[in-house]
């Protein structure tokens, strides 16, 4: 069984649907040589299978045989130190036989001081490497473990510095530091760009997560380029729990509620739509749901979403792959008591993936309006692929379309209103938790919640402002 998700932007230790894999509470359990083979194998296959384009296998060999030496501490060495020149490669039964070689002879030359299963994690993840896919990467068991208890939605706190960033392009960008958190009362702003994390370039996603998390009271360097700066600054940070909750809500005047969705796990639809029903309790009649900077996550949580406010039998989006498996059309299957509820989303430049399939949805549906500003473009979608020992592949195997047959990976989805706002005066009144205590002139400096609002019929400054 494996996750399918579309999560690009990561908020510490990472934001990260098909169906959920049952993994042990234990400790990875330990293979045979044998069986290490057989991993590799397994993983080579499932690369050069599924990935979304087809990839040359004679590189994927090279760069993962390449991992291995480094890994080794053979870095000094190179492919053809370990493998004969005259060995032919390109075809699977080469390139198994290959890389039986390269173990032999690693072996050899480093004393047999390194383990089989160090060096068939290194030919994994050097295989992944080759891909140059900032989404794809090589979980080992723990990160796996860690990866689907967030997608379960166990999640909602851990050790970190509080930043929220994306990786594009091979830039890891702050997208924002979430207030009372180290990285905000350090003075990290929006756009700043990590270069380092203890003193070690960040090279993709993954890296920048692994390294910024930690136990709380711990420290972390962070080095991060200003574009205003001409030299970079470095932050030492001590390592927080930090606290990121899934959903908020409040009903914002008589009529009006929100809900700002920060991600989409196995439990988003359900939380969401118990939301909707305490509101509308409340006195809700429409309704005002945030997707800004929500980073996505899992596909299957994307459609349920999607379907509390789509009547039944709508078309959520369409996935396309390279094998039949992964090109399928997903459609809503049930009635919620919101399918007809006036709406309007948020969206802005850090709303992803997940977050987009819902916008896109919900706009080629004709069922609301979305105002902010164009979306990330993520339009591709990641399946983590359980392996013998607990750990996995993190794979992109397909890419995503609007009902409309758009597919908007790198152009993203350009809202109804397009309207801009400092990032400062961008607001969260769920923080305020009760409606008399929102800062009704602070809600007004927050333009496209205004313009959201005003779509909706109400007019800022609110009365008894």
């Amino acid at each position: 069984m494996a996750w399918i998700f579309t999560t690009r932007l990561f908020l510490l230790p990472f934001l990260l649907g098909a169906s959920i894999p049952a993994l042990a509470q234990s400790e990875s359990r330990e293979l045979s040589p044998l069986q290490l083979e057989e991993k590799f194998q397994q993983a080579y296959t499932i690369i050069e299978e599924r990935y979304i384009e087809r990839v040359q296998t004679g590189k994927l060999l090279i760069s993962g045989i390449t991992e291995m030496l480094r890994a080794a501490g053979l870095s000094n060495l190179k492919y053809s130190d370990v493998v004969p020149p005259t060995h032919p490669r390109g075809s699977r039964k080469d390139n198994f036989e290959a890389f039986r070689l390269a173990i032999q002879a690693i072996r050899v030359k480093s004393g047999a001081k390194v383990d089989l299963d160090t060096l068939v994690s290194g030919m994994i993840r050097g295989m992944v490497s080759e891909l140059d896919d900032g989404y794809s990467s090589y979980l080992e068991p723990e990160k796996n473990r860690e990866l689907v208890k967030y997608l379960k939605g166990e999640t909602e706190s851990f050790g970190g510095v509080g930043v929220l960033i994306e990786f594009k392009d091979g830039v890891c960008k702050v997208v924002h530091p979430l207030p009372d958190t180290p990285a905000y009362r350090a003075g990290i702003r929006p756009g700043d760009v990590v270069l380092e994390v203890d003193g070690h370039p960040v090279r993709n996603q993954d890296e920048a997560v692994d390294r910024m998390k930690g136990d709380p009271g711990t420290r972390v360097a962070v080095t991060i380029r200003r574009p205003d700066i001409p030299d970079p600054l470095t932050y030492e940070l001590v390592r927080q729990t930090i606290l990121h909750p899934e959903m908020e809500r409040i009903l914002l005047t008589e009529d009006v509620g929100y809900v700002r969705l920060n991600s989409f796990n196995e439990n988003s639809a359900k939380g969401l739509a118990e939301n909707l029903h305490f509101l509308s309790g409340m006195g809700m009649k429409k309704c005002i749901l945030d997707l800004r900077r929500n980073s996505g996550g899992l596909l299957k949580a994307a459609v349920e979403v999607s379907e509390i406010f789509l009547p039944k039998g709508s078309l959520v989006t369409e996935t396309r792959g390279r094998v039949s498996s992964d090109s399928r059309k997903y459609r809503t299957q049930g009635d919620s008591g919101f399918t007809q509820i006036p709406l309007v989303v948020l969206v802005d430049e850090n709303t992803a993936s997940a977050a987009e399939i819902v916008t896109g949805a919900i706009r080629d549906n004709r069922r609301g309006k979305a105002v902010g500003m164009t979306t990330f473009g993520k339009g591709t979608v990641q399946e983590v692929i359980p392996l013998d020992d607990e750990s996995a592949l993190k794979l992109t195997v397909a890419k995503y379309y609007t009902p409309s047959g758009i597919c908007i990976n790198s152009t993203g989805i350009k809202p109804d209103y397009t309207v801009k706002v400092d990032p400062l005066k961008v607001m969260n009144p769920a923080l305020y938790e009760e409606p008399s205590k929102v800062d009704r002139a602070a809600l007004a400096e927050d333009l496209q919640l205004k313009k959201a609002l005003e779509l909706l019929g109400v007019t800022l400054p609110l009365v008894g402002s």
